[in-house]
C-alpha cells in the first residue's frame, strides 16, 4: 500500500492574488492499494489526478483501491482540491516507481487546478510564489520567521470558487494596482526581515478582498476582533470564507479569546491554530 500525506494550503495572503501560497499543518492522507477496479467513482478529484499522470506519460492506468482520510474542509478556501489532485498526483507517481520529480508534479498539477498558489506550496511546503509565463511555471520560496502561528477561523458554511470568482470585477484601475504591487512588496520584505510591525499593512488587498469579503457575513467584525486581541495580520484564506489570522509568539490568549466571541456571536464558527508546513506533500 502507498501512503501519501498532503498539506492544507491557504493561498493569496491578501494582496498576493493568484501568485502567493503557504502550505499549513493540517493533513489529507490517501492510500493506494492494487485492485482490480478503483472504489472511487471516474469523476472523484482524487481518482481524475491519478488518471491523469498515466495519460500524460501515456501508461495505461493501473487500477487501485483509493482511501481518502480528510482533514482539511471541502469549501472553506483551505486548499482542499489541490490536495486532492496533488494526492492523486503523487499517489500514480509512486505506483509507476516515480518518473516524474517535483516540477512536473507541480506542471500536472496546475493543468488540472488551473493556477499553481494553491498546487505549489501542497507539493513543495512553505510560503511559495509561483508565476506562470505561457507553459511553464516559475516558483520560488520564501523564509518567514518560526515564530508565526497562522489561526484558521472556518465559517460554518462553504463558499464555492466559482461562486467567489464570480464576485470580481473584470477590469481594475491603475490606483489599485499599484496599491496591490506595494503591499505584496512590503509583506514579502516584512517576512523576509522580521518586521511583523509592518504584516498588517502589506496584507491590505484591492483586487479581490473587498468584493469576496461581502460574501461573508461578520467578516470585517471577525476581523477588527481579531486584531484587538492581538493578531499581526488578518487575510480571506484563498477564496474564503475561512479567515486567517497572523500572530507572533504564543497564541493561547488570542485563540481562547477569539473562542468566547465566536461562541457568543457566531456560533458554529470553528478556530483553530496551526504552523506553517516545510515539507509539503510527502509518501510515508
Amino acid at each position: 500500500m502507498i501512503e501519501i500525506r498532503v498539506p492544507a494550503t491557504t493561498a493569496n495572503l491578501g494582496p498576493g492574488f493568484d501568485v502567493l501560497g503557504l502550505a499549513i499543518d493540517r493533513y489529507n492522507t490517501f492510500t493506494f492499494s492494487a485492485s482490480e477496479k478503483c472504489n472511487l467513482p471516474e469523476d472523484h478529484l482524487v481518482y481524475r489526478a491519478y488518471r491523469h499522470v498515466f495519460q500524460a506519460l501515456g501508461k495505461p492506468v493501473v487500477e487501485v483501491n483509493i482511501g481518502v482520510k480528510g482533514d482539511i474542509p471541502i469549501s472553506r478556501g483551505l486548499g482542499s482540491s489541490a490536495a486532492c489532485i496533488v494526492g492523486g498526483i503523487m499517489g500514480a507517481n509512486a505506483i509507476l516507481g516515480d518518473p516524474l520529480d517535483k516540477n512536473e508534479i507541480l506542471k500536472l498539477a496546475t493543468e488540472m487546478e488551473g493556477h499553481p498558489d494553491n498546487v505549489s506550496p501542497a507539493i513543495f511546503g512553505g510560503l511559495m510564489i509561483s508565476v506562470m509565463v505561457n507553459d511553464k511555471i516559475l516558483v520560488n520560496s520564501m523564509p518567514i520567521q518560526d515564530s508565526i502561528k497562522f489561526i484558521a477561523i472556518v465559517p460554518d458554511f462553504e463558499l464555492s470558487t466559482e461562486m467567489a470568482r464570480s464576485v470580481l470585477p473584470k477590469m481594475i484601475n491603475h490606483k489599485d494596482g499599484i496599491y496591490n504591487v506595494a503591499r505584496v512588496s512590503l509583506l514579502l520584505s516584512a517576512f523576509a526581515t522580521g518586521r511583523m510591525d509592518l504584516i498588517r499593512e502589506g496584507l491590505n488587498d484591492r483586487l479581490h478582498v473587498p468584493f469576496r469579503s461581502e460574501l461573508i457575513p461578520g467578516y470585517q467584525e471577525v476581523v477588527d476582533r481579531a486584531y484587538q486581541a492581538g493578531a499581526i495580520g488578518c487575510h480571506l484564506s484563498g477564496a474564503g470564507p475561512t479567515i486567517m489570522c497572523l500572530v507572533d509568539g504564543d497564541a493561547i490568549d488570542f485563540v481562547k479569546e477569539l473562542k468566547v466571541f465566536l461562541n457568543s456571536d457566531f456560533p458554529g464558527w470553528n478556530i483553530y491554530e496551526h504552523k506553517m508546513d516545510q515539507k509539503g506533500a510527502i509518501r510515508l
